[in-house]
This record gives C-alpha cells, sequence and structure tokens, in this order.
C-alpha cells in the first residue's frame, strides 16, 4: 500500500494524520561523560521505528571498556534528539544488564533536549545515581535497553 502525503486515521483532522513513519538501524556508543576508555567508547546494534514524533530504540552493547574512563555513564548516537518539554524533565526506559554490580534497580534515561541516554541506579529510600566505570567490569559487562521518547 503507498500513501502519498500520508494518511487520516480516526478523523480528518490535522492530529489524525499520519504522515511519517520510519524504521532503521543506529549504533549506540557506551562512553563516559568526564573521560572516555581507553580503548574508546563501545559500540553496540541498535534499531529504532519512529512514527510521527515518538521514537523507540532498542540497543546491546557488550563487553564494554571502562578501564580509564571517569565520570556517569552515556549512550551516545541516539538516532534523534529528544524533545525539549520541561514539564516531562527526562524519558524513562528498561534496562538490563550483565556484570554489573549495583544495589537497586536500573532504569535507562534520556533528559528533555538530550542526545544522549544514561543509566541511573534507583535505591530504596536514596536518591538516585547514575552508573560510574567501577560499577562496570572490564570487556565483561553487557547492557541492553528499549526506551520510547519524543523528538523535535
Amino acid at each position: 500500500l503507498y500513501l502519498s502525503g500520508g494518511v487520516y486515521l480516526g478523523g480528518t483532522g490535522a492530529a489524525n494524520k499520519l504522515d511519517d513513519y520510519e524504521t532503521g538501524t543506529w549504533t549506540p556508543e557506551f562512553d563516559f561523560a568526564a573521560t572516555s576508555p581507553t580503548a574508546g567508547a563501545t559500540t553496540g546494534q541498535g534499531r529504532y521505528v519512529k512514527v510521527g514524533n515518538t521514537v523507540t530504540v532498542w540497543g546491546s552493547v557488550v563487553d564494554v571498556n571502562v578501564s580509564g574512563g571517569a565520570g556517569n555513564c552515556l549512550i551516545r548516537g541516539l538516532p534523534f534528539a529528544s524533545q525539549t518539554d520541561a514539564t516531562l524533565s527526562r524519558y524513562i526506559g528498561s534496562v538490563r544488564t550483565n556484570n554489573v554490580d549495583f544495589t537497586g534497580y536500573l532504569v535507562i534515561h534520556i533528559l528533555d533536549g538530550a542526545v544522549v541516554a544514561s543509566i541511573d541506579e534507583i535505591i530504596t529510600g536514596a536518591a538516585s545515581d547514575i552508573l560510574t566505570p567501577s560499577e562496570f567490569t572490564q570487556g565483561v559487562s553487557d547492557v541492553n535497553f528499549t526506551i520510547t521518547y519524543e523528538a523535535p
């Protein structure tokens, strides 16, 4: 089916027009904010679906480099920047790790208007904390995640 210019779903108003659908791949880069690991950021595999301004990304980075890295962990290379929306402040997603040392549970987040994601450790009764190199095992830790966010 080919529809030039979009299709209206559930009505004929502008809010009902779907005129942007896209799928693709992207390359997540596992890095740190202050200093990149001496071996450089570890790249992984990723896919995305964009419907209108809603983006869902999936990513997997295995055997991450952390030696020499400093600062908060970052996932760089998102296919689209996130929407700036001070009422939301951040978009939250799910993350699964192997060989990562943490106490509570983990979420991935993208701040509004950002082009990177971070992994937060959520601890009951304490402030959340973004993971740093000390929580990962050099060349062994794996990170898998999904997050849905709005693009401008």
